[in-house]
């Protein structure tokens, strides 16, 4: 699973497919999606977490990150198996308010975000200030 946040406005995206940037807003999206197939029984909730969290830390050997143990950052997220929503770019928190995706109802939602321990995001609202995500410096 990859992805490429690429939330540029929808009038740079009106050009023909070779001037147009590429790419396209997903941050918002990406992981309700991907719990969505999960319901729907496209794949296990054990193969999404290894693909969207233990495999990135291991690819980019980004220690601390990625995993549930001893010594690792406390980051997680709860999850809202049942929620259905719709998607709806006015709800985005990014600034591209576009989606190929608009419409689509899905089932799977983030509930709460904690962030080296610390409640980020939940119910909808953020609860931390900008800048305080931090640089991951990967080891080479």
């Amino acid at each position: 699973i990859a992805s490429e946040h690429a939330p540029h406005g929808i009038e740079e995206k009106g050009g023909d497919v070779f001037s147009a940037p590429s790419g396209i807003p997903n941050l918002d999206v990406m992981l309700p999606l991907m719990l969505d197939v999960v319901n729907r029984g496209g794949l296990a909730l054990t193969d999404l977490v290894r693909m969207m969290c233990e495999n990135p830390s291991r690819i980019f050997n980004v220690p601390g990150k990625g995993f549930i143990q001893p010594g690792a950052d406390a980051d997680l997220v709860i999850l809202d198996m049942e929620r259905e929503t719709e998607v709806d770019p006015k709800q985005f928190y990014s600034k591209a308010k576009y989606s190929p995706f608009t419409g689509r109802k899905i089932q799977g939602a983030v509930d709460t975000v904690i962030l080296r321990g610390r409640v980020a995001f939940s119910e909808g609202d953020f609860n931390v200030r900008p800048g305080f995500g931090r640089y991951l410096y990967r080891q080479l």
